[in-house]
């Protein structure tokens, strides 16, 4: 089905092409600034408990830091996506030219906890704090787009959030009624979340936060798998 999403050479921006597809109730659970030796494990846990197919927007340095845990990622059917190589707001959006190797150092990083013979990794990033045109490098980043969609890479940013980085820190049970306070009436779910060292609460939370939007009626891919085309045959579900 994601093959039908229009490529990123034409349409960059993978929250609109959620936005615009056809699907109903789908969740894409994303977890950024890993991996990490004690988060990363208890989240894949959680997951695998589930059967809930997920994102990681790993950062390239932590990668080569803990290549077991990322390969743990890949191998238990989760996504690894882009998050920079050094997550250094500074360094990153220096130039166009510091950030484009960053992203090309990330990739290559990834590619190497990959099989070889696995074909092409979905080409996906995120911005380290988030695409938006406000606040930090802000005009950068708008810039970077095009250099992004140059570069045959989509970007996503979120719908909504726990809060697990933002203001004081939340406990799990926090976590899950600010994810509750922002997810009125959204149809597609993509949902922040961190998987960095410090972030315990959010390993304790998603149990409780995969039971609440399940009640709802969620159902949870990888940001690979996106029901575009209605016309199209219906491949078989991620999770199945």
């Amino acid at each position: 089905n994601t093959l039908n999403i229009p490529p990123a050479t034409e349409e960059n921006d993978l929250l609109q092409i959620v936005k615009d597809s056809v699907q109903e109730k789908r969740c894409y659970l994303t977890f950024d600034d890993g991996p990490t030796e004690n988060i990363t494990p208890q989240i894949l846990d959680t997951l695998r408990k589930y059967n809930a197919k997920a994102t990681f927007f790993q950062v390239g340095s932590l990668i080569e830091a803990n290549p077991d845990m990322a390969r743990r990622v890949y191998e238990e059917g989760h996504l690894v996506a882009n998050h920079s190589y050094s997550h250094n707001y500074d360094k990153l959006y220096a130039s166009e030219e510091a950030f484009r190797s960053e992203i090309e150092k990330a990739y290559s990083a990834i590619n190497s906890v990959r099989d070889a013979n696995a074909g092409e990794e979905f080409k996906l990033m995120r911005f380290p704090g988030g695409s938006y045109n406000a606040g930090d490098h802000a005009a950068e980043k708008q810039k970077y787009k095009k250099t992004l969609k140059d570069m045959g890479f989509y970007y996503i940013d979120w719908n909504t959030l726990t809060g697990d980085a933002e203001g004081k820190t939340k406990n799990a049970q926090e976590l899950l009624e600010y994810l509750k306070r922002n997810t009125s009436n959204l149809n597609n779910l993509v949902v922040l979340m961190h998987d960095a060292s410090a972030k315990q609460a959010t390993a304790d939370a998603l149990p409780s936060v995969i039971e609440y939007l399940s009640g709802l009626g969620y159902t949870f891919h990888r940001l690979d798998d996106i029901e575009y085309n209605p016309d199209a045959s219906p491949s078989p579900s991620a999770s199945a």
